[in-house]
């Protein structure tokens, strides 16, 4: 059974810590946990299946990161980004005019996102666990949440149009 938080509100059971990781990791995911749980089919080993296919991460890669707040994840970006202007400066090679380059991120996202989110939010939850956390906060650290994502895609535009005033 998938615990909405409108339905765990309902209850009147917000302010209880839940009651395994697995109800965590669902508050945590949220209302598209069953859709992930079947993308993390579990593979060998008891784990889930390497590549599958995310949509969200195929077209919004780290952005979609920053929205599941997967923020580490989102900051490799950045840093690639810091790398290839970096290079260009010191080399003048124009590493972003070969669009093979530009594609990587998104076939990466799109095929390991699944992996990578299930990687990221079983070790989020069992910290939280360990910390005693209430299902109310696995539903706000957790689940898609649009601001994080429209946050970073400003930080992307603002340094994409920083970077074109200063280096080109």
């Amino acid at each position: 059974m998938v615990h909405d938080s409108a339905e765990v509100a309902n209850t009147g059971q917000l302010h209880e810590t839940p009651i395994d990781e697995k109800e965590a990791l669902e508050l945590y995911v949220g209302r598209k946990y069953e859709d992930y749980k079947k993308k993390w089919a579990i593979g060998r080993n008891g784990k889930p299946t390497l590549i599958s296919l995310n949509l969200g991460g195929l077209f919004g890669t780290f952005c979609w990161s920053a929205g599941r707040a997967m923020y580490v994840y989102a900051s490799f970006f950045f840093i690639f980004i810091l790398f290839t202007d970096l290079l260009y400066l010191t080399t003048g090679y124009p590493l972003w005019e070969d669009t093979a380059y530009a594609i990587v991120p998104l076939v990466i996202y799109g095929v390991f996102g699944n992996y990578n989110y299930h990687h990221f939010a079983t070790q989020k939850v069992k910290k939280m666990m360990a910390e005693h956390r209430t299902r109310e906060d696995f539903i706000k650290a957790g689940g898609f949440k649009w601001g994080r994502f429209f946050a970073f895609m400003g930080l992307l535009i603002a340094y994409f149009g920083l970077s074109n005033i200063l280096f080109y």
